[in-house]
């Protein structure tokens, strides 16, 4: 029977092409999600640009509805009826504008009222005095012509042609129908609407009601004369989009017919066999269809040029959304790929620096072992035999320390408690002392130090053990792998700004082969070691670059690096001054 073992995690984690594999697949499943959001995104927003414009629709329709009610409220007071008496005419229309104006008072929508009664080939006009309320002769208005005309050819049963628009505002209701035996006799009452009170107060104020949105109207708007469409009547938002012209969203007609207002409640019998004719006795109102319509076309676009762009705009919105959205997943997973992988590269730098600190500690433990073994044997009688050993165990036993420290150091960093107290001390005092500290390893590879220290350096503000293990760590880095080009070493001090303020910048430079450049973004990482430190066997953790980093940064200062391969290493630290009520 065989054993089937599935691979784990970590197994294919281990495996870069398994990662790109996930990655691309991925990539591709988002790609999908992109065009099916496209297509379902382009269908919402045709469903969306539909239900804006039947929105719309409505609104003008109601706004529509509202003039109207608005006018025949005042025309079903005054409209000719049936059993109106011609000789008290004036009278009556006078008692009719009377009851008119108690209901409504301040009104300012009927601008006035007059009688036009038909004399032989002549219309005479009278005009109601609304101080007196008595109809006085008056010569036709110049914007009346053409309803003097019609009236004219009215009350003689002719035909007549429409010539050049009138008086937009003006409403005609004729008591007798053309061709009625008393229509040369009946007088024609005409209603002329205020155009300052419709266009500017009427239709801001149902514009507001309708169309208002968080108070704002999101729409551009245009009233025409459906006689003269070049004639613009009144403008909402006017030159925001352009002019409107053919291209609106929704138009609608305004002014409409008042002819049902007259005959609802007795319609003729002519009017059964002849539907769309109006009825014997009665006209519509003269100038415009019988059936319907408007003089007026009100004409709606959004602000954005059309609710087709609005619609446009808020799609690639959406879209922009959308794909921010794919795009951020996308670089998730890639993002936990990356640190996965670099999760793994640490894992494989801890596993090494285990091996590293195996071994870093059983060479010394060997050697200490061997000359414990030797002085306890006997083997060497001689005192310089034992002296010997005595400083082969001690050199070894400071190896041991310093392999110790420094781990405990890094257990130190990783749990933030690098510093304990700052306080102010001189860079050079710093400096003297971890030179002094690492002596020995500079007089064994007989290095040259050279110091250039600029006098009168203000004091810094540092804890004292950690930036002096820092200067250590720099200086014995130095020693190990800078020492091939040159045994040189040099350190440098002068006055430096850090964020605007004080500090103190420090150089610790060799003459060694440098560092690669693919290697320097990974100098400071821990159990990082370069190339050239594997490859020549250097004993060492992995650590030091990665504690000086650490302490660095704890104190608010930086750290640079400068290498060039063959050109040496420098290292530049600048450490913020001590202020002045700290010395």
């Amino acid at each position: 029977m065989k054993t089937f073992v599935l691979p784990s995690a970590h197994h294919f984690a281990r495996r870069p092409w398994f990662s790109w594999l996930i990655l691309g697949t991925l990539v591709a499943l988002c790609l999908i999600l992109a065009l099916l959001q496209y297509r379902w995104i382009g269908e919402i927003s045709n469903a969306e640009e539909a239900k804006l414009k039947a929105s719309l629709r409505a609104s003008l329709d109601r706004l529509r509805q509202d003039f109207q009610q608005e006018l025949a409220a005042a025309v079903s007071v005054l409209r000719p009826n049936f059993d109106d008496s011609t000789d008290n005419a004036p009278h009556l229309y006078a008692e009719k504008f009377s009851k008119w104006r108690s209901a409504n008072p301040g009104s300012k929508l009927i601008r006035r009222i007059a009688l036009a009664t038909p004399a032989g080939h002549q219309v005479n006009l009278q005009i109601l005095n609304p101080e007196t309320l008595d109809f006085e002769s008056s010569e036709w208005p110049a914007d009346w012509k053409a309803a003097r005309m019609r009236i004219l050819a009215h009350s003689k049963g002719e035909r007549w042609r429409p010539g050049p628009p009138g008086d937009p505002t003006l409403v005609e209701l004729a008591q007798m129908g053309p061709g009625s035996p008393e229509a040369h006799s009946h007088p024609t009452l005409l209603i002329d609407f205020d155009p300052h009170y419709l266009f500017e107060t009427l239709l801001p104020r149902l514009l507001h009601r309708h169309l208002s949105y968080e108070g704002h109207i999101d729409y551009q708007l245009e009233l025409r004369s459906r006689n003269d469409p070049r004639k613009i009547l009144f403008e909402y938002n006017p030159g925001k989009a352009g002019p409107i012209a053919s291209r609106a969203d929704v138009s609608v007609p305004l002014f409409e017919n008042f002819f049902d207002m007259n005959f609802r409640r007795m319609p003729p019998p002519r009017s059964r066999e002849f539907p769309g004719m109006p009825p014997q006795g009665f006209e519509a109102t003269p100038g415009s269809p019988a059936g319907g319509g408007g003089r007026w076309t009100l004409a709606a676009r959004h602000l954005s040029g059309s609710l087709a762009g609005y619609v446009s705009e808020v799609r690639k919105r959406n879209l922009a959304v959308s794909g921010v959205l794919i795009l951020l997943l996308i670089c998730t997973v890639a993002a936990v790929l990356h640190l996965t992988q670099q999760a793994n590269r640490y894992s494989d730098l801890q596993m090494q620096f285990v091996a590293n600190v195996s071994h870093e500690l059983r060479t010394p433990l060997t050697v200490i072992r061997t000359a414990a073994y030797n002085l306890r044997g006997k083997m060497s009688t001689k005192p310089v035999h034992v002296e010997k050993y005595g400083a082969l165990i001690e050199s070894e036993s400071e190896k041991l320390t310093a392999i110790v420290e420094r781990v405990l150091q890094f257990s130190s960093a990783e749990a933030g408690n690098l510093t304990q107290k700052l306080e102010p001390i001189s860079a050079e005092q710093l400096i003297v002392e971890a030179l002094q500290s690492r002596q020995s390893v500079i007089d064994r590879v007989q290095c040259e130090v050279e110091r250039d220290w600029k006098p009168g350096l203000p004091p810094v503000l540092a804890d004292k053990l950690a930036m002096r293990q820092a200067l250590q760590n720099l200086i014995e880095n130095a020693l190990i792998y800078g020492m091939e080009g040159g045994d040189w070493l040099g350190i440098s001090t002068r006055n430096a700004v850090l964020a605007g303020q004080p500090a103190v910048e420090i150089r610790i430079c060799d003459r060694g082969p440098g560092i690669p450049a693919d290697e320097q973004r990974c100098i400071f990482d821990p159990f990082y070691r370069g190339r050239r430190a594997i490859a020549a066997q250097i004993h060492g953790t992995g650590l030091g670059l990665n504690l000086v980093q650490k302490i660095v940064a704890a104190h608010g200062a930086t750290i640079q690096l400068r290498s060039f391969p063959g050109q040496g290493t420098e290292f530049i630290l600048k450490i913020p001054a001590a202020p002045e009520e700290r010395i």
